[in-house]
């Protein structure tokens, strides 16, 4: 913040680190695939008035949200599309205001949304799909992340010990938060035979005790002493290449799946349910990892390599 090319070189950062791929995926999905005979013959998607649009546009969210796309394969780009339109506003936000005045704005924001999502469901009726992929209700995880980012990258920040004593003291009960968002999840799932996300109960808090649960696990280990168990292993070299090949696989694995499911439910037909579960979680696996290897070569790196002329600045 306050350095030369603080707000430009992050956004060309970014764009690097996301457009490529995530056009790419689009360009397969949207154009390729439509015209391929076999794909156009065993699988149907719903594509309404500017629903199409809304995918190029980082504006799936909504488009989900209001029923005007419902494609399988790309139904993952609401929780991107939400991060994109974040990191649009946010920068803008932390050049503009105090580090005082951005703590105030995410504390209140986190006390008071499950308020807001609560008073759409419950009280203005609206549906829980338009709530679910609504970018101004479902900030608690960007926002919780970019108050632990401040409080991190300022040194001496008073707020520091506070937050660790927070972690260590809410971590088991936001677990086990956690745990009866899932079970309550279940039970509904089994009782009412809907989606997990028809859930009002849990779209109103429930995604918030998951946000501050992953909040507190990150200033966990954060603050984990070097060399201690946990530092050793979230310092792990397999996480690391998880981490690496994670946007790749969050893209593509919805469309492997499907693809290899069109084929192989006729195939598998007779074989046992655990059976058939085992073998597309198995083949989709592997097509998984040669497909994010493969774009990781092609696509990815090539372009990340670019971002070492748009260093991040150092503040003054």
């Amino acid at each position: 913040k306050g350095a030369v090319g603080y707000i430009k070189n992050f956004y060309i950062r970014r764009t690097l680190r996301i457009l490529p791929l995530y056009y790419t995926f689009l360009a397969l999905a949207l154009i390729v695939l439509p015209n391929w005979t076999w794909f156009t013959t065993h699988y149907r998607y719903t594509m309404l008035s500017w629903g199409e649009f809304s995918y190029w546009l980082f504006l799936s969210n909504f488009a989900h949200g209001i029923g005007l796309a419902k494609h399988g394969f790309l139904v993952v780009t609401w929780s991107l599309s939400i991060e994109e339109q974040f990191y649009l506003v946010w920068p803008v936000l932390v050049a503009r205001y105090s580090q005082k005045t951005l703590q105030r704005i995410i504390l209140i924001y986190l006390c008071l949304v499950p308020l807001f999502r609560a008073s759409f469901l419950f009280g203005l009726g609206n549906t829980v799909l338009l709530v679910d992929y609504c970018t101004p209700l479902r900030l608690d995880g960007l926002l919780s992340g970019s108050l632990v980012a401040i409080v991190w990258q300022t040194k001496n920040h008073p707020w520091h010990l506070l937050m660790v004593r927070y972690a260590k003291t809410a971590l088991p009960f936001l677990g086990m938060g956690v745990i009866g968002v899932l079970i309550l999840q279940e039970l509904l799932l089994f009782q009412e035979g809907k989606y997990l996300g028809q859930n009002k109960w849990n779209q109103a808090f429930g995604v918030s005790i998951v946000s501050q649960f992953a909040c507190v696990l990150l200033i966990t280990i954060l603050s984990a002493i070097p060399g201690s168990f946990c530092a050793r292993c979230f310092e792990s070299r397999s996480l690391r290449v998880l981490g690496k090949y994670s946007f790749s696989a969050y893209l593509f694995h919805e469309m492997i799946y499907q693809l290899i499911r069109i084929e192989f439910s006729r195939v598998m037909t007779n074989y046992p349910p655990l059976v058939y579960s085992m073998t597309m979680f198995i083949l989709s696996g592997i097509v998984l990892a040669i497909v994010v290897r493969t774009t990781e070569i092609a696509i990815e790196a090539p372009f990340l390599r670019i971002k070492r002329y748009f260093p991040t600045p150092v503040s003054p």
